[in-house]
């Protein structure tokens, strides 16, 4: 939110752009878990919900203020 000379506030909105992890924290999230279970064989629904919740631990909330703060 920011004010203008007549003392009016407006509100920007931002979009970041599709299938950007640098700015779109998840899709790097996604990207992440993906190269996770890259070279994984999965042999089974069991065996795939088990993979998922140990990959999931591997995944960092990415810090996207480097890139919104410049």
């Amino acid at each position: 939110m920011h004010g203008d000379e007549e003392g009016e506030e407006h509100l920007d909105v931002w979009y970041f752009p599709p299938k950007l992890p640098e700015l779109n924290a998840v899709e790097g999230c996604w990207d992440r878990l993906n190269e996770w279970f890259k070279y994984r064989l999965i042999p089974d629904l069991s065996s795939l919900k088990e993979q998922i919740q140990r990959g999931l631990r591997t995944v960092d909330e990415p810090n996207i203020w480097n890139y919104l703060c410049l």
